[in-house]
């Protein structure tokens, strides 16, 4: 605690300091002052818990000093000095707030009485200041926590029960985490680049479930955060956001609704899956609209259809479309509500399904796939889509280079090749002109020129060799036989293979000592 002593006689200043021990009263004398207008420049500057206050000073006598000083705000504790016992001046030291009027010559016992009593009073006012605050902290902490979760409590707070700290214009909800799971410095960096303290009466922060809530509070602090929010969008790679991730919800206008805030932070957050590489910040504006995008059904057709595609493309050797595929997978997740859980379980399925496929086309030799379990088990663990789509085209590129096509010298081989491996399939030259990215008509003549037959010929003869070959194994039938090499109708299957071999299927079978079925 402070005390300042004014008085115009330096002999009474100097008694007044030793008369007391004021160490051991628990003051330590911040001032002193020989007239009112230094005293009252005292007061206001020093703002001392206590002051000794002669009552007749030069320039500004002793109760324009305390009036003065009360109508600008001081609140410390006053003890007069007066060489008059007269009521009138007593009366008016009560009026402005004088805690005790001792006369001159001043008793050593009355005056250490005096301020003993003051410093208890201080102490104890503190004390009671102290507890109200860790009760209005509390209360606070409570309310908000409440008012965020929309707790059935929070239904009964009318404006007069919310503390006036609360009550601001604009309201922002906002999780912070780290960027790299074992960075721990990331709401110091927060408030660092919010140029604010976490100790600021515009930001409440606490732990809900486990996560990081800050609440911002009035449109300064908003606005503020919204440049900062621009910035972090403009320039990901800045390593002042390097151990940072926030996601924001929408701004909102009374306390009534921060839990909308909240729930759009903790939906952005729950979405963290689907950012992409150096995204600190997830906005809001990024929630996904359309009704369609929520239902797990829709999202997961969608991915076959691109699966389909995306398995196409590795037999066509086509990295370019391969690509273009992996982005479109990565955007229509990111448009979707799916779980990082229900996501990179789709994901998985339809990989292993693409991974079937390619071993079943390419039956002959061993593709460099790893086990289904290493597969499940790598994807499992990886945090964000973009590292899974990533390992899908790393791997896709392997199997590209193990089937024999890395160089794409000729756009004809690549055809073939996929002929090859599909001829079981219902092939047609427009479908193929797509996926290897030509036009049909041109694509046609390119064939012919290099094959020497036209699309649908060569697609013939590689399906009747494939015939060939099973009618030898003695072990399904001729029907069956059909369909397995692409030909749903049996009777356009004998007529392709008698035209190509010369003899009916059932002939071949004969001629080579294996009975026909």
């Amino acid at each position: 605690m402070k005390v300042f002593i004014a008085d115009d006689e330096k002999i009474v200043r100097d008694g007044l300091k030793s008369i007391i021990n004021w160490d051991a009263a628990g003051f330590t004398i911040c001032g002193e002052a020989s007239n009112g207008l230094a005293a009252l420049d005292g007061l206001l500057n020093l703002q001392p818990d206590l002051a000794l206050l002669d009552i007749r000073m030069p320039k500004l006598q002793g109760i324009e000093v305390i009036k003065a000083a009360r109508e600008q705000g001081f609140t410390g504790r006053i003890i007069i000095l007066s060489g008059y016992s007269d009521f009138k001046y007593a009366q008016d030291a009560i009026r402005y707030g004088v805690n005790f009027y001792l006369t001159k010559p001043v008793d050593e016992d009355e005056l250490f009485e005096s301020v003993t009593q003051i410093a208890h009073d201080l102490q104890k006012t503190k004390k009671e200041q102290l507890e109200l605050s860790q009760y209005i902290s509390t209360t606070k902490n409570t309310i908000l926590h409440d008012l965020l979760q929309k707790a059935e409590s929070s239904q009964q707070f009318n404006e007069n029960m919310i503390p006036k700290e609360l009550l601001t214009d604009t309201y922002q909800v906002l999780i912070l985490d780290s960027y790299h799971k074992e960075d721990s410095s990331y709401y110091e960096v927060f408030c660092k680049l919010l140029h604010t303290s976490g100790a600021t009466k515009n930001m409440e922060s606490m732990t809900i479930d486990g996560l990081c809530v800050v609440v911002l509070f009035g449109n300064r602090l908003v606005t503020k955060f919204t440049a900062l929010k621009e910035d972090m969008e403009a320039n990901p790679n800045d390593s002042a956001y390097g151990p940072i991730f926030i996601s924001s919800g929408r701004p909102v206008e009374s306390i009534y609704d921060i839990h909308l805030s909240y729930m759009d932070a903790l939906s952005l957050f729950n979405r963290r899956f689907y950012c992409k590489k150096h995204m600190h910040i997830i906005s809001y504006t990024q929630l996904p609209e359309s009704p369609e995008a929520s239902d797990p059904e829709a999202v997961k057709e969608k991915l076959n259809d691109y699966f389909l595609l995306f398995l196409q493309s590795i037999q066509a050797y086509n990295r370019s479309k391969i690509n273009d595929i992996l982005s479109s997978i990565e955007t229509i997740l990111f448009s979707s509500n799916l779980n990082q859980e229900l996501a990179t379980s789709i994901l998985i399925g339809n990989y292993l399904h693409l991974k079937h496929s390619l071993i079943q086309s390419h039956f002959e030799q061993e593709l460099p796939f790893p086990s289904n379990e290493e597969i499940i088990e790598e994807m499992r663990k990886m945090q964000y889509l973009y590292l899974i789509t990533a390992y899908m085209k790393q791997e896709a590129e392997k199997i590209m280079i193990a089937t024999g096509n890395s160089t794409n010298d000729s756009i004809v081989d690549e055809i073939v090749s996929y002929i090859k491996h599909n001829y079981y399939k219902n092939l047609k030259l427009e479908t193929l002109a797509e996926i290897f990215g030509y036009n049909s008509s041109y694509l046609g003549k390119l064939f012919r020129k290099k094959v020497g037959s036209n699309f649908n010929s060569y697609l013939d003869q590689i399906r009747v060799d494939a015939a060939k070959k099973l009618l030898l194994l003695d072990q399904m039938r001729v029907y069956e036989i059909a369909q397995k090499v692409g030909y749903k109708n049996v009777d356009y299957f004998h007529k392709k293979f008698k035209n190509y071999v010369g003899i009916s299927p059932a002939e071949y079978r004969s001629k080579h000592n294996i009975n026909s079925q």
